[in-house]
This record gives structure tokens, C-alpha cells and sequence, in this order.
């Protein structure tokens, strides 16, 4: 809809972009004046991430209003059962704690997967991201650029990595394609730990509430020196075809960096926030202390 009425002009004058899209978009967006929102500006007020993703070319081109990352969700209940106390801290206490979370039947079949590894995108929410952050733990240990993670050496060895937990007879086997759909497997206690974002949360409580998920940062590799995320998040933009793009980005920088404003939006939505300083407050916060500290080291 937003591309039909960008090319009849009457588009509006703010949308959002996902990160990871600003070089693609930048013909139809007008940055920022940096007079309004400068570089040093930027990052005072938001982690890495957002400069990484919203700054191109010398311009601000997006603001976020809130930061996802992808985390580790547990059933607290299925590891107590197992005898697993706490939740796996990089990749190798994951791959020695599958086994003692996969159920199967007297026939062989899978009751409880210990996480949802190594299956499609048809029944593994987030496959794709998962496997992103992979290669980028890679790329970032081998000393390579993240922008070609994927394709290089990091992206195949990512990708052996994921498929070895749905191969049948390996050791960390703990998925195939007949399970069901992760988030539906996790709310009905068939697998024991998924990844996904905050805004997953409450897809898998309303499949059921009675799951006591617990939520963990994403593992790291055993011997990485700087922690990383994987930043999933919107930014708002000004259109390029806006008549009045200067007062289009006050409107945006008052609405993404007013402290009142930003406070009452993640008071309003619950969602981590993206602000530098609600980041720093969110630390102690129960339920957005992992994703506030993952926004820091997101990438």
C-alpha cells in the first residue's frame, strides 16, 4: 500500500522502515537536517545499533522508538525437570544440555524437543534469524565484515551448525519437520527452549498462559571476546515526496527522543526502549533486563 501511494504521490509524510533497509530505501525517504539530528546527537541518545543501521552517507535517515533483539525463551519448568538449573550461556552449554532435554516415546518418536534447532522456517520461527546471528558470532571471531557474513565461510559453517540439530543420529539431534509449528510446540511444552524476540512473548502466552517462560540472552560462542545481539526493529522516516520534511522530522526526533514521550510509549506498550538512557533504567527491569542489555551489544 505504501509503495502504490508513493507512486501517485500521495504517500504520507512519515513511515517506517525496518533496519537493515535505509540504502535500499533512501530514494524515497528525505534525511534528516543535521542541524536537527547530528551524528554526535545520534549517538548520544541511542547504542551502536541504530547509527549502523539509520545513518548512511553523512544524513540520519531513521529513528527508532523501541529496539528488539533475539533472545533465548525457556520453559523454566521443562529445564528444573531435567535437572538444569540455569539457561545455557553460549553454544556448547546448549549442545551438552540437549540431550537431557529431548523426550521420546517408546516407538522412538519426539515428544519434547529440546529446542527448536535446525528445522525450516515452516516450523521454526525466527530459522532465518537464528542462523543470521550465527554466521555473525562467526564473521565476528574470524575478523570479517558482518555486512557479507552470510555469504562467506561464516554463513556455510553457520548453517551446518543449525542443520546438525535436525539430523537424525547426531548427538545433538532435537527437531524434525513433523513437529509442530515452534511457537505452538513451545506453548503446549513440546520443546523446551526457542528463540525469539520480545514481541514473541506474547504469541506464546496466548497459546498458553500456563508455560512459565523465562527469557535468557542468545548464546554466545564459547570463546568471543564481545558479546553480540541481533537487532530486529522499525525506524520512522520522512517521505521524500513530504512538502514539509523539516517539520515532518521534528515530529519524528520529538517523538523518538522526548524523554516524557518515550517513557509513556514503553510504559503504554511494555517494549524494550531505544533511547540511551530508558536502556540504562530498563537494566533492572524483571521482565526487560535481557533485551535492554542485548540492545547495547546489538548489531
Amino acid at each position: 500500500e505504501l509503495l502504490e501511494a508513493l507512486a501517485v504521490r500521495k504517500g504520507p509524510d512519515i513511515f517506517m522502515i525496518p533496519n537493515g533497509a535505509l540504502e535500499r530505501n533512501k530514494e524515497k525517504i528525505a534525511f534528516a537536517p543535521q542541524s536537527q539530528m547530528s551524528l554526535l546527537s545520534l549517538r548520544r541518545f541511542f547504542p551502536r545499533v541504530v547509527e549502523e543501521d539509520f545513518f548512511l552517507e553523512g544524513r540520519v535517515g531513521a529513528l527508532p522508538r523501541s529496539i528488539d533483539t533475539l533472545a533465548l525463551l525457556y520453559n523454566r519448568s521443562a529445564l528444573n525437570e531435567a535437572g538444569v538449573a540455569l539457561p545455557p550461556e553460549t553454544w556448547e552449554e546448549l549442545e551438552a544440555m540437549i540431550p537431557r532435554l529431548v523426550k521420546k516415546d517408546g516407538a522412538g518418536n519426539l515428544t519434547r524437543a529440546g529446542a527448536a534447532l535446525g528445522g525450516s522456517g515452516d516450523t521454526i520461527a525466527r530459522a532465518e534469524d537464528i542462523v543470521k546471528f550465527i554466521a555473525f558470532q562467526n564473521a565476528a571471531a574470524e575478523g570479517t565484515s558482518l555486512g557479507a557474513a552470510t555469504q562467506g565461510s561464516a554463513g556455510t559453517r553457520a548453517l551446518d551448525f543449525y542443520a546438525k540439530f535436525g539430523r537424525a543420529g547426531d548427538v545433538v539431534s532435537t527437531w524434525n519437520e513433523t513437529m509442530p509449528y515452534s511457537l505452538d510446540a513451545f506453548g503446549a511444552g513440546r520443546v523446551a527452549m526457542i528463540f525469539g524476540y520480545f514481541t514473541d512473548m506474547k504469541n506464546v502466552s496466548a497459546r498458553n498462559s500456563f508455560v512459565e517462560i523465562a527469557v535468557a540472552k542468545a548464546p554466545q560462542k564459547k570463546d568471543a571476546e564481545v558479546p553480540m545481539a541481533l537487532a530486529n526493529y522499525w525506524g520512522y522516516t520522512a517521505s521524500s515526496q513530504s512538502r514539509m520534511p523539516d517539520i515532518a522530522w521534528q515530529f519524528i526526533i520529538m517523538m523518538t527522543t522526548n524523554e516524557g514521550i518515550a517513557r509513556s510509549y514503553t510504559g503504554a506498550t511494555g517494549r524494550p526502549p531505544a533511547l540511551n538512557f530508558l536502556i540504562e533504567a530498563s537494566i533492572e527491569d524483571p521482565a526487560l533486563h535481557v533485551f535492554a542489555e542485548q540492545a547495547l551489544v546489538a548489531r
